[in-house]
């Protein structure tokens, strides 16, 4: 299966020797990270719905709401179509708090870092009952999953000591990373190069790999990884692993003695 203790020396993961012989079990033992992914609600009380016309604030809160429905807006320099996505974004984002407030949603704004996503709002469970869907959950796999914590951790370790602005990988890079791990005990090598690749689709489709457009197929690890995946999952994974891994080897110990 796979491992991991220390991630600045991946050959020296604890769970290295885990052989995966099957994925059976991996959506119930590794679904513990969801990407959330905002739900545009159909309004009954539509303030547009008999109006011919809008005044240019309308229509700038319209783009960014329509934007940020659809994911997360990122601050882009050098793309004048989403440079001016994130000023519109600025200008109207107390108007658009409030709309989302509306339906049970709030607006994670992160100038610093350039992006901003819909969250729920932090209310009361029996409040949030009431509210509808803004939210949807997607779990990942566990190839994705494991990708996902991977370069959470190459994140940080980037913005600790490193002096450039972006965290650069590439398609071979994760293929190295996650194929230490997934070609242990598989035979067939090129099913896991699929799934390696299904997962750099899975993670540039949601928005947290950004194609630099390279002939080596060169990715941006986007900074708002850090809003998905905080240090307390990190924590929680690496302990399903630990504990994966000591019934592993207590079975396979036991297998042996027979």
């Amino acid at each position: 299966m796979m491992e991991y203790a220390c991630f600045s020396c991946p050959k020296s993961f604890l769970f290295d020797s885990l052989i995966r012989q099957d994925l059976q079990n991996e959506q119930d033992f590794f679904n513990i990270f969801n990407l959330v992914h905002p739900v545009n609600p159909v309004r009954k009380n539509n303030p547009f719905k008999n109006k011919t016309t809008m005044d240019v604030a309308q229509l700038e809160k319209a783009q960014v709401l329509v934007a940020l429905y659809k994911g997360p807006v990122y601050q882009q320099q050098g793309h004048a179509n989403r440079e001016r996505l994130w000023r519109l974004l600025l200008k109207h984002q107390h108007s658009v708090r409030r709309h989302l407030a509306d339906w049970g949603g709030d607006l994670e704004l992160d100038e610093a870092e350039g992006y901003a996503r819909i969250v729920e709002l932090d209310v009361e469970d029996d409040i949030r009952e009431q509210l509808p869907t803004l939210i949807e959950k997607r779990p990942l796999n566990y190839p994705t999953t494991l990708l996902v914590v991977l370069l959470r951790k190459q994140l940080i370790e980037h913005q600790r000591f490193s002096g450039e602005t972006i965290l650069r990988t590439s398609r071979t890079d994760i293929h190295e990373l996650l194929s230490h791990f997934l070609n242990v005990g598989q035979t067939d090598e090129a099913k896991v190069r699929d799934r390696i690749d299904d997962s750099i689709s899975t993670l540039e489709r949601y928005g947290l790999l950004r194609n630099l457009g390279t002939e080596g197929d060169d990715y941006e690890v986007r900074r708002i990884l850090n809003s998905f995946v905080d240090l307390a999952f990190i924590d929680a994974f690496e302990e399903k692993l630990r504990q994966y891994a000591h019934t592993y080897f207590k079975q396979t110990a036991d297998h042996d003695t027979e």
